[in-house]
C-alpha cells in the first residue's frame, strides 16, 4: 500500500519493517505451506527494495532488511516499555491483586504477552514440577492469551500436576501492567522460537526485577549475562534457573537493577523520541525539537497524537 500511495502522491516510502513476515507466519503456526511463504518473502523483498528508506525494530530485523535490498537505507530503532508512561501501584493495591488472584505468601515468577506456541509457554509448564518440588509456596502468574489458549494452557496444567501453582488471568489492559509488574519477584520470558526481540523486554528491564529468560538470539539481541538469567531451550533449563533466582536473591536483585540501568541508557521513551527525530530529519530534511517536559507528560501527549 505504502509503495502504490507514494507512486500516486509523489512522495518518499518509509517502511517500518516490524518483523520477517515468512518467518513469523512460521513461528505462530499459521502455515508451513512453502509455496506460501515462498510469495511472502517476495512480496516483502518488493517492499524493501521499492522504499526510500526502512525502520527495523531489532538488529535482526536490519540484518535481514540488508540482505533484501543492500542499496536501501535502514535505521534501527528499537522499542520502548509500553507502559513507562503510566504511574506505579502503591503497596495495598498490590496487596489486593495477590489476594484477588489466591496466590498465598510466596515467590511470585510472571509472564506477560500472548499464548502462542513460539513463546515457550509449554517449555514453561514442564519446568514447574521441579521448581514446585523444592519451593512448594511458588506460584506462576500468566497474564495474557485468547480465552481458547488459556484453556488449553489449562488442562496441559491439571496433567502436570501443578494446577495449584499456576494462575491464569487471560488478557488484561494496558493500564494493570505496572500493578502484575510491581507484584512479581521474577519476570519470565521463555520464548522457543523466531528472531525478534520480544517487547515485553522492554518492560521487564525497565521494571528492574530479575529476569528468567532462553538463551536464544531473539532475547540476545537486548539481554545479557550482565542483565538476566538465561537458560537453556528446554524445561530443565527453566526450571534450574528458576531456582538459581530463589535461592541466590541479593544477585537476583543486581540483575534487576543492571538490566534497568541499562535500559534507562538504551530503550527509554526518551532514546525512543531521539531515534525517530534522528530518523525524521535524515528523511525528510525537516528538523524537530523535542520539547522539555516531564517524561510521563511527554509520553502521554505523543501517544495521544
Amino acid at each position: 500500500m505504502g509503495i502504490v500511495l507514494s507512486a500516486i502522491f509523489g512522495c518518499r516510502h518509509l517502511y517500518y519493517m516490524h518483523s520477517d513476515l515468512a518467518q513469523q507466519m512460521v513461528s505462530s503456526e499459521f502455515t508451513h505451506n512453502p509455496f506460501l511463504l515462498y510469495l511472502v518473502k517476495l512480496v516483502q523483498m518488493f517492499i524493501i527494495r521499492h522504499a526510500d528508506a526502512v525502520i527495523a525494530i531489532c538488529p535482526d530485523i536490519k540484518k535481514k532488511a540488508l540482505r533484501m535490498a543492500p542499496k536501501t537505507r535502514v535505521y534501527l530503532v528499537e522499542n520502548s516499555a509500553v507502559d513507562e508512561h503510566l504511574s506505579l501501584p502503591d503497596s495495598q493495591e498490590v496487596a489486593r491483586l495477590r489476594e484477588s488472584l489466591d496466590l498465598g505468601d510466596g515467590p511470585i515468577l510472571l509472564y506477560t504477552g500472548n499464548l502462542e506456541p513460539y513463546q515457550g509457554i509449554d517449555l514453561l509448564l514442564h519446568s514447574i514440577p521441579a521448581v514446585a518440588a523444592l519451593r512448594p509456596s511458588v506460584r506462576y502468574l500468566l497474564v495474557g492469551g485468547q480465552p481458547e489458549q488459556v484453556e488449553q494452557m489449562y488442562r496441559q496444567a491439571c496433567r502436570l500436576g501443578i494446577i495449584e501453582q499456576v494462575r491464569f488471568t487471560g488478557p488484561r489492559p494496558l493500564n494493570e501492567m505496572p500493578l502484575y509488574l510491581a507484584l512479581a519477584d521474577i519476570l519470565l520470558s521463555p520464548r522457543s522460537k523466531g528472531t525478534n526481540t520480544p517487547l515485553k523486554l522492554y518492560t521487564y528491564l525497565r521494571f528492574g526485577k530479575p529476569i528468567l529468560a532462553t538463551n536464544i538470539y531473539s532475547q540476545t539481541q537486548v539481554l545479557s549475562a550482565e542483565t538476566a538469567r538465561l537458560v537453556s531451550l528446554t524445561p530443565e533449563g527453566l526450571a534450574e534457573g528458576a531456582i538459581w533466582l530463589l535461592e541466590h536473591p541479593q544477585e537476583a536483585a543486581e540483575l534487576g537493577k543492571r538490566g534497568q540501568i541499562y535500559a534507562e541508557t538504551h530503550y527509554s521513551w526518551r532514546i525512543f523520541l531521539q531515534k525517530c527525530i534522528q530518523v525524521q530529519r535524515e528523511f525528510s530534511g525537516i528538523s524537530i525539537v523535542l520539547p522539555s517536559i516531564p517524561l510521563g507528560k511527554e509520553r502521554e501527549e505523543s501517544c495521544a497524537v
